[in-house]
C-alpha cells in the first residue's frame, strides 16, 4: 500500500460551517499503476484471465483504497474528534496526469451534555368513568353501520357500502389495475375526497380522481415521481346500504356476554387510547425542551430534512411544487416565497437538531430494534395497501430506504420513551372530555397565523385520537 504522506498531497478548501470540510487531493498517477499492478492477481474481472485484466478496471477500487488512507492521515493530523460520513468525487483522472480527488469529510457535532432528571415535563392523564364508558358505546353505535340490502338499485348515499375495482394511472401512463376493494362511505378509512366524489354515483359508473402523489406513497415505487399528479379511476361494480348496529350486534363484534362486559371492554379501549395521547404528550415536551439546545449540524442533515419536512407543508395545505407554487403561497398564505422558505429552513434546523440529539442519545444508551419490532410495525402498515399484510412485506422488502426509515422512526420512538422515564414528571388530572383538548405542544411552524391556516386543512392529533377512540376496531382489541 502507499503512503498518504509521500504519495499524496490536499488542501482544504473553503467552508460555510465548521463541521463541513472539504479537500481537493492529488495523487501522482504512477501511484496508481503501482497499485494497480501489485493487486493484479487478486482482481477477478469477467472476460479476462486472472492477472490480465486492464488497469482500467483498477480504477474505483483503488480510488475508495485512497480515499480511505487519505482520510485517516487528514483526520490523525488534524485531530478530528469523530467522523459522521465522508464521501468523494473524481475531479480528474486522465492518462499518464496527476490524479485529483475531491473528498468531503463530516465531522460529528459537539453535542451538549443533559442531565435529563432536572427537565421537567407535565404528565396529562384522562380520568375515565363507567359512564364515559356508556357513552363511548352509545357514540360508537351512532357512527358505526351494517349493511343493509336494497330493495331496488338507487345512487350511493352516505354510509352505504360500496364495492370497487381501481386503476392507477402514474404521470408516465402507466396503468396498474388493483384488487377490488370494500369502501364505507363516511368512514373516512380510504380517501375522503373519493368518498364524497362516489355519493350520487350508480353502479357501473367510474369515477376518476387526481391528486399529488405524497412522498412514502406505498402504492408509488418510483421516488422521482413524488410530488406529479396521478390519476386513479374507480368503477362502481356494487351498492349495499346501511343500518346501525343494535345492542346484539354491539356483542357480537366484541365478543362479550353482556352489556356489562361491553362497558368494561370500552373502558379499557378508553384508557388504552388515553395512555397513548398521555405518551404522546410527553414525548412532544421532550421534544421542545431538546430544541432549547443549540448546536451546529452538518449541511446534509440539514437538507435532508429540510426536503421532508417542505414535502410534507406543501401536502398538508394542499399545494403542489411547480411553477405555481409562489403564486400559490402569495394568494393562500398571504407571504411571499422567500419569507415562507426562510421559514421552512428555520423549523427544519430545529427537527434536525432535535432528531439528531434523539439518535445521539439512543446510539449511547445502547437502544436497539429487534427484528421482531419492525415485523410488527410492518404488520401495521398493511391498511395502507388495498391487498393486505403480503402486500406490506413486499413492498418494504422492495424498498430497502422505506424499510430503513420505518426502523429509525421505531428507534427514535423507544428513545424518547426512555429519555422521557429520567424526567421529573408532574402528573395533572383531567376529565376524560377536557383531556383531548390538551396539546400545549403545537408542530413546528412556519409562522403564527399561517400555522393556523396550516390547521384549519386537516385534523389537529387530539382530535384524531378521540375520533380514534371512538371507532375502535375489532382487530385492535
Amino acid at each position: 500500500m502507499f503512503s498518504a504522506k509521500t504519495n499524496t498531497k490536499w488542501i482544504e478548501e473553503k467552508s460555510h460551517t465548521k463541521l463541513d470540510k472539504n479537500y481537493t487531493i492529488t495523487v501522482p498517477y504512477d501511484t496508481f499503476t503501482q497499485w494497480a499492478t501489485e493487486n493484479r492477481s487478486a482482481k477477478v474481472v469477467k472476460g479476462f484471465r486472472p492477472g490480465q485484466a486492464p488497469l482500467s478496471a483498477f480504477k474505483d477500487d483503488w480510488m475508495l483504497a485512497c480515499v480511505r488512507e487519505v482520510a485517516d492521515e487528514i483526520i490523525k493530523q488534524e485531530k478530528f474528534a469523530n467522523l459522521l460520513n465522508s464521501t468523494y468525487t473524481i475531479k480528474t483522472f486522465e492518462l499518464g496526469k496527476n490524479v485529483e480527488i475531491g473528498l468531503h469529510l463530516e465531522l460529528y457535532p459537539e453535542v451538549p451534555e443533559i442531565d435529563f432528571s432536572s427537565i421537567k415535563l407535565q404528565h396529562h392523564v384522562a380520568k375515565i368513568t363507567e359512564k364515559e364508558a356508556k357513552e363511548a358505546i352509545k357514540g360508537w353505535t351512532a357512527i358505526n353501520f351494517k349493511p343493509a340490502k336494497l330493495q331496488d338499485p338507487r345512487p350511493i348515499q352516505e354510509n352505504d357500502f360500496v364495492n370497487v375495482s381501481i386503476e392507477l394511472t402514474d404521470p408516465k401512463g402507466h396503468k396498474e389495475r388493483m384488487n377490488s376493494m370494500n369502501i364505507q362511505i363516511g368512514k373516512r378509512t380510504f380517501l375522503p375526497e373519493i368518498e364524497q366524489k362516489l355519493i350520487g354515483h350508480n353502479i357501473g359508473d367510474t369515477v376518476e380522481h387526481e391528486f399529488a402523489i405524497p412522498a412514502g406513497n406505498p402504492l408509488i415505487k418510483d421516488s422521482n415521481l413524488v410530488g406529479k399528479e396521478v390519476k386513479i379511476s374507480f368503477k362502481i361494480n356494487e351498492v349495499v346500504g346501511a343500518e346501525n348496529l343494535t345492542t346484539t350486534d354491539m356483542l357480537t363484534v366484541f365478543q362479550v356476554a353482556s352489556e356489562e362486559e361491553l362497558e368494561k371492554k370500552f373502558k379499557a379501549n378508553l384508557e388504552l387510547e388515553a395512555t397513548r395521547w398521555s405518551e404522546h404528550l410527553l414525548k412532544e415536551g421532550l421534544k421542545k425542551e431538546l430544541e432549547k439546545q443549540f448546536f451546529e449540524i452538518p449541511m446534509s442533515l440539514l437538507h435532508a430534512k429540510y426536503r421532508a419536512f417542505r414535502a410534507q407543508v406543501l401536502s398538508d395545505i394542499g399545494f403542489k411544487d411547480g411553477d405555481n407554487l409562489e403564486e400559490q403561497v402569495k394568494n393562500v398564505l398571504k407571504m411571499e416565497m422567500e419569507d415562507f422558505e426562510r421559514r421552512i429552513i428555520f423549523a427544519a434546523e430545529s427537527m434536525a437538531r432535535v432528531s439528531f440529539l434523539i439518535n445521539h442519545f439512543g446510539r449511547i444508551m445502547g437502544v436497539m430494534v429487534a427484528p421482531s419490532e419492525l415485523d410488527d410495525e410492518i404488520a401495521k402498515q398493511k391498511q395502507l395497501f388495498p391487498e393486505g399484510l403480503q402486500a406490506a412485506v413486499k413492498f418494504f422488502e422492495e424498498n430497502p430506504q422505506a424499510k430503513e426509515n420505518l426502523r429509525n422512526s421505531i428507534f427514535e420512538n423507544k428513545t424518547l420513551v426512555a429519555l422521557v422515564s429520567k424526567c421529573a414528571l408532574e402528573r395533572i388530572e383531567h376529565p376524560l372530555n377536557e383531556f383531548y383538548s390538551v396539546n400545549p405542544f403545537k408542530q413546528p411552524e412556519i409562522a403564527d397565523e399561517e400555522s393556523e391556516k396550516i390547521e384549519e386543512t386537516s385534523e389537529k392529533p387530539a382530535k384524531k385520537a378521540a375520533k380514534k377512540s371512538e371507532t375502535q376496531e375489532t382487530t385492535e382489541e
